[in-house]
């Protein structure tokens, strides 16, 4: 029989109001499960790859500190390499992900070498990660529901903060830029754009004035602190449309998370 054709991945991302929604009430007291989805909205991991990762996949003497992926962890298949050669990779791990995996070391560090574990030190059961954690979660948060990969698009949200597509496509694993491009068009600035903004942002940077500006003595240059802005994943200063990102859900400046 001929192979049913499936339906393209759904790419619904959360609006990063709704991650915090989901870190504060969601996982309120859930400490340890709070941790593990701030790891995953915050490295883009795979939900196998996040089951898979052990304490001698971390790197604390990169800087920054790096988690080497060369596994995943499934329920047919066990503990097996990476979806593709291409995922194989190291991960930058951003400052929020770092605290949460020093925090979770207290938890699982002596119990298993996997850095979320089940009671007993074996790995998590992934069906029961997004039946008994993940969906009560979004319901207690008062979030719509989604499926757990979309942690994964969520990360990639940070394209429309300005993060470079090429550092975008290794963290998430492809093995070059096409799939990005192909798959989160609408978050990248410079593609969904068309409104000749990309030339007088670039002129701005370069500390060039609009002759309006320069009667009111205002400038647009690098320094200005009107057009700085941190990456709500990456916490990077992003130089952009101020603090509105165009994709609308999306507010850059006030939202340099803590978790």
């Amino acid at each position: 029989m001929p192979r049913l054709r499936e339906d393209p991945a759904i790419i619904d991302p959360m609006s990063w109001n709704e991650v915090r929604l989901l870190f504060d009430k969601g996982f309120q007291n859930e400490p340890e499960m709070r941790r593990l989805y701030t790891v995953a909205i915050f490295t883009g991991l795979r939900t196998s790859e996040l089951i898979g990762l052990k304490w001698g996949d971390l790197d604390w003497t990169s800087t920054p500190p790096l988690a080497v992926i060369k596994h995943s962890f499934t329920k047919h298949d066990g503990e097996h390499l990476t979806k593709t050669p291409g995922s194989a990779r190291s991960v930058d791990l951003r400052p929020q992900v770092v605290r949460a995996l020093k925090e979770q070391k207290t938890s699982s560090r002596l119990k298993s070498d996997f850095v979320f574990c089940s009671s007993v030190g074996g790995p998590l059961n992934r069906d029961n990660l997004m039946n008994r954690v993940w969906y009560p979660a979004l319901k207690r948060a008062g979030i719509r529901e989604r499926k757990p990969c979309q942690t994964r698009h969520t990360f990639a949200t940070a394209l429309s903060a300005g993060e470079a597509i090429g550092w975008m496509s290794k963290q998430m694993g492809h093995s070059n830029t096409k799939m990005i491009i192909e798959h989160y068009y609408r978050f990248i600035p410079n593609l969904t754009r068309q409104d000749g903004s990309a030339s007088t942002r670039r002129r701005r940077s370069s500390g060039c004035r609009s002759s309006e500006a320069q009667k009111k003595g205002k400038s647009y240059g690098r320094n200005s602190k009107r057009l700085r802005a941190r990456c709500p994943v990456t916490s990077r200063r992003v130089y952009g449309a101020a603090d509105r990102i165009r994709t609308g859900d999306v507010q850059l400046g006030k939202l340099a998370f803590c978790h």
